[in-house]
């Protein structure tokens, strides 16, 4: 009988036996390949024949000026104060009201969906993450903003508040009672401690900043007030 034809890339595999205690049969009904790679250099990749094609290098990632993609933000904003407050320094450094076409342009370029801010001035991560079939593709500008703010925003918990030593306490409360001062009725009637107020007066936004190894990862640097 005629020996079974094999592809000239492929072998023919027998029955295999393992031991000890058990054995696995490999059935010959059928043809079991091993795929046996081309050598090197017979590798032909598409768009140049014969020759190996480089890996396209990866996008570099910009962070967009507004935020600091140059160093030094054109951003306008105390994190305290909701995103409809924040301006923007135009290449006349003037300074205008920033309107929601312009944040509603990708914080990054390309653009990301995943985002981890942290920052030296307060100890809680701001997460950001687009889930895959939102209609929101991606990080735009004021989801970045809303995300610190929304963040900063939250009650501080009771441990957190048991860390304070005596002096940051009465510090965070001073800045707990400026922030009321100025708040309507209905925050002063519930007021608590926030985590905006362990920040004291450092709530001006300098800018982000890459963060580590990963391209998700973020540093916030924020400033003393300025009084005028």
């Amino acid at each position: 009988m005629a020996a079974p034809w094999v592809h000239p890339f492929y072998s023919w595999t027998q029955p295999q036996y393992y031991s000890p205690g058990y054995w696995q049969y490999v059935p010959t009904s059928y043809p079991m390949y091993q795929q046996h790679p081309l050598p090197e250099q017979q590798l032909v990749f598409r768009g140049q024949p014969g020759r190996q094609n480089p890996p396209s290098p990866r996008p570099e990632l910009q962070l967009h000026r507004f935020l600091g993609g140059q160093r030094r933000p054109t951003a306008v904003w105390d994190v305290s104060q909701g995103i409809l407050t924040a301006r923007r320094i135009t290449s006349h450094n003037s300074i205008e009201q920033v309107t929601p076409h312009f944040l509603s342009q990708p914080a990054t370029e390309p653009p990301m969906s995943k985002m981890r801010i942290v920052s030296d001035s307060f100890r809680w991560d701001v997460i950001i993450d687009i889930p895959p079939r939102s209609s929101q593709r991606f990080i735009s500008l004021k989801i970045v903003l809303d995300a610190i703010h929304g963040t900063l925003q939250e009650p501080l918990d009771q441990e957190e508040w048991r860390e304070k030593c005596a002096a940051d306490r009465r510090r965070i409360y001073r800045a707990m009672c400026s922030r009321l001062a100025k708040s309507p009725p209905s925050i002063k009637a519930g007021g608590c401690v926030w985590r905006i107020d362990c920040l004291e007066d450092r709530t001006v936004f300098l800018g982000l900043r890459p963060g580590g190894p990963s391209p998700e990862q973020w540093i916030l640097s924020l400033g003393p007030q300025r009084l005028d």
